[in-house]
């Protein structure tokens, strides 16, 4: 039995994907995203224990390519663990290197926030982005208009984007609307 949603078909699985999914680094890549800045190899730095420190670079790395905080598993990101530990923890196997705890990760989540100057989205942003959306709603009930907008005053104001599903609520909210004020 499918399941069905909803919620507006904004995106494609693939479009979605791009957005939202785990980066997919080539060496060149890993070489870019996580080369450290002297603040963030600091932020490194201050970390007493070499897992901690290469999942803040990690997270450094994936933050830089998506603006997006990622759950995964060790086999996900085994090739970037590689390429960490041998550029900064030269020596170090990647079995060697241990998940942080869930306070830990969001204590990395929050200093990979302050180094880049952004906030998660919560309730006061998702309110203001409805209040955008039922703007951008007046210009164009395309949905996609909608969320293109809305995502690029996310980056603007360097806020990491809500869950796809929340946007999905958010513009459908917004389309919706602003269909029934024209109808009325």
């Amino acid at each position: 039995m499918a399941y069905e949603s909803h919620r507006l078909s904004i995106l494609s699985d693939e479009e979605i994907q791009d957005l939202y999914g785990l980066p997919q680094f080539n060496d060149e890549d890993r070489q870019l995203y996580f080369d450290l800045s002297p603040a963030e190899k600091a932020a490194a730095g201050a970390i007493r224990t070499a897992s901690v420190a290469t999942h803040l670079i990690l997270e450094l790395g994936y933050f830089k390519a998506k603006r997006q905080f990622f759950t995964f598993e060790a086999e996900n990101v085994e090739d970037d663990l590689r390429y960490i530990l041998q550029a900064y923890f030269p020596g170090r196997e990647v079995d060697d290197i241990k998940f942080p705890s869930r306070p830990t990760r969001a204590s990395l989540q929050k200093t990979v926030l302050d180094l880049f100057e952004y906030r998660l989205c919560d309730t006061e942003e998702k309110t203001d982005l409805e209040a955008k959306a039922q703007r951008f709603a007046k210009l164009s009930t395309q949905p996609i208009f909608i969320l293109r907008e809305m995502l690029q005053q996310l980056t603007i104001n360097r806020i990491v984007a809500p869950s796809y599903t929340t946007l999905q609520d958010i513009v459908g909210g917004a389309v919706s609307s602003e269909r029934a004020r024209i109808t009325d």
